[in-house]
């Protein structure tokens, strides 16, 4: 049911901003704008793509190529390459005789470009090539505001802002330049074309990277601001492994039930985004008294859902026991819908079993290896 919402205009299409729902009928996704339909291949990809068979069958071939249980062990040679890398470089800025000061956003991303391209690709990209694909992803994403001009007029757009589609072509000419060369390397037969694999790989980095990367410095951010609860996750470490281990191991994690509370409870409170992709609801639905027509856009509030009084005791403070106290808490919404950090649903993120993996194992051994502090002034975040 409907927990909060406001009806909102956009252009001539009506959208729903809600903070709370329980609904079957909101899988299906809008018509692309136009720099989503150029980008995507006319919505061949997972996150646009409407729903039917082609959503089915590009989810399917994620889920058993890259998601399913063995292939996610399989992973585990290459979550140490790039745990090594951040590690060694870390603990070489680290070795200085005086505190060091720096930005843990970069070498976290470094790690998860180096981890996901192994992943889609299938080898240990040279640091340059990784770099060429970070790069460039980072030029498209920081050129979204600047493109956001050309979906107000589409079809006038192409002529009067002509330098500014150019620039979205060659972004997207560069991808298929750097990209193309390595999904040949692949010897397995393919019944797509390469433009959309292109799209498809570029969907992975995208959804995998930033979201998993924006989590992680949430939750380092807590565990800033937080000591105790760090030295309380340090102690559980150390009650699951030995002094001589180098490497927190996937099997290692599932017995430190703190640490999956840390990681739900930053969610919770620091959603890597704050609004969900456009849903569009497939027949005509009530919600709080409300009718919204077939085929009307709907946008979950998802940072309302966690911080709702309603459904968290004191939202606003930062408890990871909250998890602790009724078991196994379900991410999923199958049972209860309190939080959506990967969605919830037929539309719910495939990969979200694979990113718990790896907020869990990085901020495991992150902590492991180094204590993380605040210098010179106070955390200065809620």
């Amino acid at each position: 049911g409907l927990k909060g919402g406001l009806w909102q205009f956009f252009g001539h299409r009506r959208r729903w901003s809600l903070s709370s729902v329980t609904s079957d009928h909101n899988r299906d996704r809008p018509q692309a704008i136009a720099t989503e339909k150029f980008l995507s291949c006319d919505q061949h990809n997972i996150t646009l793509a409407f729903y039917g068979p082609k959503w089915l069958r590009l989810r399917r071939n994620l889920t058993y190529n890259i998601l399913h249980t063995s292939r996610i062990a399989s992973f585990a040679g290459a979550r140490k390459w790039a745990l090594d890398a951040l590690l060694n470089r870390l603990k070489s800025l680290s070795s200085s005789d005086e505190y060091h000061h720096t930005e843990i956003r970069d070498h976290i991303q470094n790690a998860l470009f180096s981890l996901f391209t192994f992943i889609c690709f299938g080898e240990k990209l040279e640091d340059m090539k990784i770099q060429d694909i970070k790069n460039l992803q980072r030029r498209l994403q920081s050129s979204f505001d600047e493109f956001k001009v050309l979906n107000l007029f589409p079809c006038l757009g192409k002529f009067v802002f002509l330098k500014r589609w150019e620039k979205l072509r060659q972004l997207r000419q560069d991808q298929e330049k750097l990209m193309v060369p390595l999904i040949k390397a692949r010897k397995e037969n393919r019944k797509l074309e390469e433009k959309e694999i292109v799209t498809l790989c570029s969907e992975f980095f995208t959804a995998g990277i930033d979201t998993t990367s924006t989590a992680l410095e949430w939750i380092m951010a807590n565990l800033m601001k937080h000591p105790h609860i760090q030295d309380k996750l340090f102690k559980e470490i150390k009650g699951v492994v030995s002094d001589g281990e180098v490497e927190i191991k996937d099997e290692d994690l599932r017995k430190m039930p703190y640490l999956r509370a840390i990681i739900l409870e930053s969610l919770r409170r620091h959603p890597p985004s704050h609004f969900l992709i456009p849903h569009t609801v497939t027949k005509d639905v009530v919600l709080g008294g409300f009718l919204v027509p077939k085929n009307n856009i709907v946008i979950f509030m998802v940072v309302e859902m966690g911080r709702n009084p309603n459904l968290w005791e004191n939202p606003m403070e930062f408890k990871p026991e909250r998890f602790l106290i009724n078991g196994d808490f379900d991410i999923s919404g199958t049972k209860e819908i309190k939080m959506m950090p990967f969605r919830v649903g037929k539309r719910m993120c495939p990969a979200y079993r694979l990113a718990m993996l790896h907020l869990k194992y990085f901020v495991a051994n992150l902590v492991w290896h180094f204590n993380f502090n605040v210098l010179g002034r106070r955390c200065g975040f809620d």
